[in-house]
């Protein structure tokens, strides 16, 4: 059986960021909407991280931030031919670990907006929808909450 190694970095450097951009240009821009990924103010107030596989090529990256009175991880896109080899679960794993690190975050919820294809990917971390889909860029969104 072949094993995917992934590895998750907090971003730490502009280089790092570009790299998130990158991905998230390809992911979000070029494969679902015409969503402009470039550079957001909330990418200054977020933490960030990338996904690496077995020959450190970055293949996934995601955030979190402080939303209004709760947490907000978003912007979490993996290439397509990452998708179903544990790059997502890998990014929200280990986001949900940063954030439960931080004891600035204590009693917040934690809250996210999806497509539906990637509804079970939240639900195997306790996520359950939380409000009613709405359109943004052109794409049906999910609201989710983590119970």
């Amino acid at each position: 059986m072949f094993l995917f190694v992934i590895t998750i970095k907090k971003i730490s450097t502009a280089q790092e960021l570009s790299v998130a951009l990158q991905i998230r240009n390809l992911v979000f821009s070029k494969e679902i909407s015409s969503y402009p990924a470039e550079k957001e103010d909330l990418d200054l107030i977020s933490e960030q991280f990338l996904a690496y596989d077995e020959n450190s090529k970055a293949c996934g990256a995601a955030r979190w931030r402080f939303g209004e009175g709760e947490i907000v991880l978003e912007r979490c896109a993996v290439l397509k031919e990452y998708r179903t080899k544990g790059v997502g679960t890998s990014l929200v794993q280990a986001i949900i670990k940063d954030i439960q690190a931080n004891p600035n975050t204590q009693g917040l919820k934690i809250s996210l907006c999806c497509q539906p294809s990637s509804i079970f990917l939240y639900q195997k971390f306790g996520f359950a929808k939380s409000g009613s889909p709405f359109i943004q860029d052109g794409e049906i969104q999910i609201p989710m909450t983590m119970i």
